[in-house]
């Protein structure tokens, strides 16, 4: 990385002048709303938000009241592809804003140099941020359900209305539109998610027995939990587990 430059507002601001950079400037905004106009476009910004400027373009930000962010720049001109802005916005968790400030920290803990431990968090915050650009184009309906499937799949009690429900359409629209997105239903994504948690215990500690790893991933009946995984997977939770923990030896002259 030929130069790496990190810091974030020491108190509030009401704006920022225009400026420009010789590479991608990547802002994450902490607080505050307003709007940062790059040429002839407009950005709002908010708590959360990311906005990631291409390089050598004048940019400017102004608020409502006061803002702070955090902002990296850097020469490398293929951090990201293409001239275009690119916006995305952080998640409940604050993962990306927890990573910016661990970069921040590791940064000036090591006197403005770039340790290797950094530029990985960094590029680590690159795909991150890369893959988030990616999910922009799809249906957040269809995303949050996404979410609240990945997060409640080891419920064993759990339904697919739990997942639709509190959305201003109806049922059947967002089933259709989840697989439109995804490329299956709700259900047979729910389904997806048990059995590949499945294998994994499946191959770990031996001592789980299939009714605890049917319990873990959603399913009251192993009974139930053997022939839905037998059709999704072709062979049964002890085969997998035979052959996962006991691979055949291969004979030397095959």
């Amino acid at each position: 990385m030929k130069n790496f430059v990190l810091g974030k507002t020491l108190a509030p601001l009401a704006d920022f002048q225009k400026h420009s950079h010789e590479g991608w400037e990547i802002i994450l905004n902490i607080s505050g709303e307003g709007y940062d106009r790059l040429g002839d476009e407009v950005y709002p910004f908010f708590p959360g938000s990311i906005l990631c400027v291409p390089p050598r373009v004048f940019h400017e930000k102004q608020a409502a009241q006061k803002f702070e962010d955090i902002y990296i720049t850097t020469t490398d001109a293929q951090c990201f592809h293409g001239n275009k802005a690119l916006t995305a916005k952080d998640d409940e968790f604050k993962s990306l804003e927890n990573i910016f400030r661990l970069i921040y920290y590791y940064y000036y803990r090591d006197s403005r140099t770039i340790s290797p431990a950094t530029e990985s968090l960094f590029q680590a915050l690159v795909q991150l941020l890369t893959a988030r650009f990616q999910t922009e184009t799809i249906n957040p309906y269809a995303l949050e359900i996404q979410r609240r499937i990945i997060e409640s799949f080891t419920d064993p009690e759990i339904t697919m209305s739990d997942m639709m429900r509190g959305f201003p359409v109806c049922e059947d629209y967002l089933r259709k539109l989840f697989q439109k997105e995804f490329h299956l239903t709700p259900h047979e994504y729910l389904i997806k998610q048990r059995i590949e948690a499945a294998k994994s215990l499946l191959g770990a500690d031996p001592r789980y027995s299939i009714s605890q790893i049917a319990l873990s991933c959603g399913f009251y009946d192993a009974h139930y939990f053997s022939r839905v995984f037998k059709k999704q997977t072709g062979t049964s939770p002890l085969r997998y587990r035979e052959v996962r923990n006991y691979p055949p030896e291969v004979s030397e002259n095959s």
